[in-house]
């Protein structure tokens, strides 16, 4: 834990970066991005700590990488704030609806519970490739780092649901104001907000007293991560990372396969179109593997092949049969009655259900009332039908997340 007194009141003008002491990695190593199966190295754009960007912003040290981006925090100096960019892949098809998320985004009321974008703007790399960049606002790690590390893996009851409260206030606006359906909810999307810049700054005091290593090969380069920091400051959890979201208000039928695989909702894997309630199921089966520390549906072979037969069967043990008016809704009712359900919605797949397996069974560390209290809310959340879950709005109303 890390403690800092001084708030950043100016900001340094943009310097030369200093290369001594930054130790050099061998070019052979793979590092970070590069261990993705799918990596290619010109879908990356090679930033380097010290470059300026938009002749105002600084990269001060490399945050974190993923399969669409990597992200540096910088330095504005023209604003005079700490900032994070974005730098995404050349041609990644999440890059357009992330961007049109943001528009929609900026076009409202700035709120808490979602990351804020201040800029955006495009580089190209000496081979000619074209990368979308967002300016973002700077923030820590992410929940399943701060559970692990800080929360204990959620042993307090009253800090999983204020947290809880805090994933559905944000859904509420994302839902309500910005009418957007998220479609990606996971931990790592979840980042925590601080009330001072004092943790950026201990990044950046780091970054220039022990250099992170890196990897330099030819005119491409790769920075390593330092590790993360956890400031003392914490003042909320943020909703991030926008590039599966989908309009809400539109006419459009949506049918894409999105959502993390164990987490998808039950529209997903019968090709009924979704909106709104999708995020809710999303958002309690990810709750629920935070706080029960395992997930509540494990939908793979022992090869870790993922199989719907073996997710809807999960689904079956815990929330009951689904309806057959649900099952008449699929754009693949056909092949779902010949493998899953027959007509009447009763299950005929090759692998027998088990009646021990429910969802009080599955769940192993509540007792009494707080246990049937929390097994209520989430079935408000967990319904095979969408338009029968509750709304975000209803759900922050709920006494579950209000105790008195």
């Amino acid at each position: 834990m890390f403690r800092w007194a001084r708030r950043l009141s100016t900001m340094l003008p943009p310097r030369a970066p200093s290369l001594r002491g930054r130790p050099l990695l061998e070019a052979t190593k793979k590092v970070e991005e590069e261990n993705f199966p799918w990596y290619d190295e010109n879908a990356y754009y090679p930033v380097r700590i010290g470059q300026v960007f938009e002749s105002r912003y600084q990269v001060l040290t490399k945050l974190g990488y993923g399969t669409s981006a990597t992200v540096w925090l910088a330095r504005d100096s023209v604003e005079n704030k700490y900032v994070a960019i974005k730098v995404c892949t050349s041609n990644y098809p999440s890059v357009p609806r992330e961007k049109a998320a943001f528009q929609r985004l900026r076009s409202i009321r700035e709120s808490s519970v979602v990351q804020k974008c201040w800029d955006n703007f495009v580089v190209r790399s000496t081979e000619g490739t074209v990368h979308e960049c967002f300016v973002l606002q700077p923030l820590c790690p992410n929940l399943a780092h701060f559970g692990e590390h800080i929360a204990h893996r959620w042993e307090d009851l009253t800090s999983f649901r204020a947290t809880a409260r805090s994933i559905f206030q944000a859904l509420k606006f994302l839902h309500t104001e910005a009418h957007l359906i998220h479609c990606d909810l996971r931990q790592e999307n979840f980042l925590l907000s601080t009330t001072t810049d004092a943790v950026f700054r201990a990044m950046e005091e780091h970054e220039a007293s022990e250099p992170s290593p890196w990897k330099v090969d030819g005119d491409r380069v790769v920075h390593t991560t330092p590790y993360a920091m956890i400031p003392d400051d914490v003042s909320g959890i943020v909703l991030t990372d926008f590039g599966e979201a989908r309009p809400g208000d539109t006419s459009m039928a949506y049918y894409d396969d999105i959502q993390p695989f164990p987490y998808r909702a039950p529209e997903i894997i019968f090709s009924i179109p979704f909106s709104y309630s999708v995020d809710i199921w999303n958002a309690a089966v990810m709750l629920w593997h935070m706080f029960e520390r395992e997930p509540l549906f494990h939908p793979y072979t022992s090869k870790g092949e993922e199989v719907d037969l073996f997710h809807l069967r999960q689904m079956v043990h815990v929330i009951g049969l689904p309806p057959s008016s649900l099952l008449e809704r699929s754009a693949d009712r056909d092949f779902i009655h010949q493998h899953y359900f027959d007509r009447n919605g009763q299950w005929i797949a090759i692998i027998p259900l088990d009646s021990t397996i429910t969802l009080e069974v599955r769940e192993q560390r509540l007792e009494g009332n707080e246990k049937a209290e929390f097994l209520r809310f989430m079935r408000r959340c967990l319904q095979w039908e969408p338009e029968k879950r509750a709304t975000a709005a209803e759900l922050c109303d709920d006494p579950w997340l209000n105790p008195e």
